[in-house]
């Protein structure tokens, strides 16, 4: 079906949108190098965008889109092959190619690509459907990821590979994969180009996706009018007839059956008719009446309501006209039609232009017309409004685990415990994703917004059955208030989403206004985030080590292998900085398992230079427990570094394995059955039950520094120490206690049976080196003995980065 030009894609406001993401990837492909190669690639990067937005104008449905794409990255880009391919949710995980262009030779027919963790997922283009972000193969003949494909690939001349996510609705529906002849072909700037050119593809699908939706409903409009006018040609309309003469009435049998009368009920007139409309709709209709007997009109159109035989409420449509015969008007004949259908299709429209099809909240659309409306009232009334901005917390971990339908129906139970927390005068609406914005007018103080958020977040808080599971949901709260952060709905978007992110940044499920401190700390996340992003390739990731000692000889036992992150720009950053941002992008998984192969190699080098066996701890985050296949990546990685399994512990946390019970204890079982240590780590802090821990195959329980650091002078934490050394002893399992830092918790731990510890009264996380350092001057002083650290003078405490 043609696209009317009203209806033009690239029109529509999600393609006009400027996001401050594409801004900082413009801004960065702005300053590029001054070398001829890096101008021509970025050159080559601004011709494909600008045909492919003209293409998108032109496109007039999405096979044709997609397939111009192509072939616009093949004549214009002088790439040598390009294909869009679409993420199936199947058990196997493919990419269906959708579109394809440039030298293939039945490519694409020969290998298998798809975007889960199996190595055909490990590709540039399952690489980027998985984490929603480019990837790059820039030598195909090299690079390892790129193995399963190198042979079909080089065979046809492909060098280097690059491929971007395709962003439909908040989710990545798919990728396009460019391919080009020569090694190295995508630099930096060009790729934040391609990014964008990825966007506006998508931008562009999603537009056509809502254009054939209106057209759907406007088109089952206009088979319904047909059917209508059809039904009407065989049955009759309703009609009448007026003598203005004698005042006789006649109706036909077709007008009867609209006012759910039998023929004979009543002698037709004026009067019975008004009589038989609404009660509301009487007098309008009388008054036609009267305009046509005194020929004050000759024509009138008009709309009333009738009830029919089962009650229910039905819009007639009447038309009318005078006849005039020698000696001037002498009838008036009229037809009625049920237009009752036509409306509900035309109020359906309309609710699509305004509201979210799946929660029926007003859309972004309509929310901007109430916010002014807001604006303007508060302003006239001196009073205050606030806008909050709410964003479910970790809501794609219920995608993730659960399915896309599990995560709608969180949404819509989401929309409905909002709605009840507001007034009739409030406005709730879904801004998109698993985002909700909150109008909240007529305020007298800054702390009625407050409230209101605390009430919002009490009523999330209780659990949602889906899927025969419990959901307990969580959001993140930002509000900013009128006029006082703002005086336009952009201003208060802007600030109450920036409130939102230091909500979540300061923990999550809490609310916070907005500050303009914001804005400071906002530009530092943004520079922390855009260094990240190349950390892991620039190696800038580097592991510290924290000795565990058994605490009734004194000697080195283990060590914790932490994360840390030695910046180019930023130096040494904190973990509780950047942490966050590799769980919140996905890139935690490449990381962690970049410093589980790291912390193996270098307990193999250890051992190869002849210190002692020592355990090395390593910790899972959840991304990485919940990824399929984890047991095999960890045997591999011992093979290829050939780090005794016995030496390695796995540190779980709690709260990762008491979620799915059964999944999690098969997964430890295939953990387990690799030779491996398994510990749980920060016990005490989670929810599992007693019957759950017992089937865990784990061999240690870590108790949380947050019972250790007022030991011995707190009652409870006392009591709660000591059950767990009583509880792991119980059942066969080692402890070890955390973040240790004064002489007393030592002497109270050990006097508790506890079997191990570490913390700054020992030793700090140190670089691999100075732990070897320590070790070997252990081994050297014959009168002490060996592996044995004396503690510092004046233990640190609070120090951050102690775990990973």
């Amino acid at each position: 079906m043609a696209i009317r030009p009203d209806t033009n894609p690239m029109t529509h406001p999600a393609l006009e949108a400027d996001s401050p993401a594409r801004r900082e990837r413009r801004a960065n492909a702005g300053r590029v190098d001054a070398g001829q190669r890096t101008n021509q690639r970025v050159n080559r990067a601004l011709r494909l965008l600008t045909a492919v937005t003209r293409a998108a104008r032109r496109a007039s449905c999405e096979a044709d889109l997609l397939t111009k794409v192509c072939e616009i990255v093949i004549e214009v880009g002088g790439f040598r092959f390009a294909w869009i391919g679409r993420a199936d949710n199947g058990p196997d995980r493919r990419v269906i190619p959708l579109a394809q262009a440039g030298h293939d030779a039945g490519y694409l027919d020969r290998v298998i690509v798809t975007w889960d963790e199996q190595p055909t997922g490990h590709g540039p283009v399952g690489t980027a459907i998985r984490s929603a972000r480019p990837a790059v193969v820039r030598n195909a003949g090299r690079d390892p990821k790129f193995a399963p494909w190198r042979e079909a690939a080089l065979a046809r001349g492909f060098q280097s590979v690059a491929g971007f996510p395709l962003i439909v609705g908040g989710n990545v529906e798919g990728a396009i994969a460019l391919y080009s002849g020569a090694a190295d072909a995508f630099g930096w700037e060009e790729c934040a180009l391609l990014s964008d050119l990825a966007d506006d593809v998508s931008y562009a699908i999603s537009a056509l996706r809502g254009i054939a939706s209106r057209d759907e409903a406007e088109a089952a409009l206009r088979r319904s009018e047909a059917s209508l006018a059809r039904a009407q040609a065989i049955a009759g309309l309703g009609s009448w007839e007026w003598d203005l003469r004698s005042d006789a009435m006649q109706w036909s049998e077709q007008t009867y059956a609209l006012f759910g009368l039998d023929i004979g009920d009543v002698e037709p007139s004026p009067d019975v008719l008004v009589n038989c409309a609404h009660r509301d709709d009487r007098e309008q209709l009388a008054e036609l009446f009267a305009r046509l007997r005194d020929f004050e009109a000759n024509s009138a159109r008009t709309t009333f309501r009738v009830f029919s035989e089962d009650g229910t409420l039905r819009h007639l449509q009447m038309v009318a006209e005078v006849e005039f015969g020698d000696d001037g008007p002498n009838r008036v004949v009229g037809v009625l039609q049920d237009i009752s259908e036509r409306l509900r299709f035309e109020r359906e429209l309309e609710q699509l232009a305004t509201h979210d099809a799946l929660t029926g909240l007003p859309n972004r659309h309509l929310l901007a017309d109430r916010i002014e409306q807001s604006i303007a009232k508060a302003g006239r009334n001196q009073r205050l409004l606030a806008l909050a901005f709410v964003d479910l917390d970790r809501f794609k971990n219920v995608n993730d685990s659960m399915g896309h339908e599990a995560g709608d129906k969180l949404l819509v139970e989401v929309a409905n415990r909002l709605v009840a927390c507001l007034r009739n005068g409030d406005t709730v609406c879904r801004q998109g994703g698993d985002e909700f914005v909150v109008v909240l007018t007529d305020l007298a103080k800054p702390e009625d917004a407050g409230r209101v958020a605390q009430k919002m977040l009490d009523a999330l808080s209780a659990p949602v059955s889906i899927a025969n599971s419990e959901v307990v949901p969580s959001a993140s709260i930002g509000i900013a208030l009128y006029p006082r952060d703002g005086e336009s709905a952009q201003t208060l978007m802007m600030n109450a989403d920036q409130a939102m992110y230091g909500a979540k940044q300061a923990g999550r499920d809490q609310y916070r206004y907005y500050d303009p401190e914001m804005n400071r700390a906002s530009a530092v996340w943004l520079e922390v985030g855009a260094s990240l992003h190349r950390a892991l390739e620039r190696d800038e990731f580097v592991l510290h080590y924290q000795p565990k000692v058994d605490l009734r000889t004194g000697l080195i036992t283990g060590a914790e292998a932490l994360l840390r992150w030695n910046s180019r720009v930023l130096g040494m950053v904190s973990p509780d900085k950047f942490i966050p941002l590799l769980e919140e992008s996905g890139r935690i998984v490449e990381v962690g398992e970049w410093a589980l192969a790291s912390a193996c190699r270098q307990g193999r080098d250890w051992l190869d230079r002849g210190l002692p066996e020592l355990c090395i701890a390593v910790n899972l985050s959840v991304r990485q427990f919940q990824q399929a296949g984890l047991a095999a990546r960890v045997r591999r990685i011992l093979d290829e570094t050939g780090f005794p399994a016995g030496n390695l512990e796995l540190e779980i946390t709690e709260s990762m394995v008491a979620v799915h019970v059964e999944r999690a204890v098969r997964l430890l079982e295939e953990l387990r059955a690799t030779g491996l240590r398994l510990s749980i780590d920060d016990f005490g802090t989670g929810y599992s039950s007693l019957h759950a821990l017992k089937r865990f195959p784990v061999n240690c329980l870590k108790i949380d520094r947050s019972f250790v650091t007022d030991l011995p002078a707190d009652t409870d934490d006392v009591a709660i120490a000591r059950a767990i050394i009583q509880l792991g002893h119980g059942m066969g399992l080692s402890v070890v206690a955390e973040g240790v830092e004064t002489q007393a918790q030592r002497d109270f731990l050990r006097d508790a049976g506890c079997d191990a510890m570490q913390g700054f009264l020992f030793a700090r996380p140190m670089p691999a080196d100075a732990l070897e350092q320590t070790l070997r001057a252990a081994q050297r002083n014959a009168a002490q003995p060996p592996l044995r650290l004396q503690p510092p003078i004046s233990p640190p405490v609070g120090e951050l980065g102690e775990a990973a």
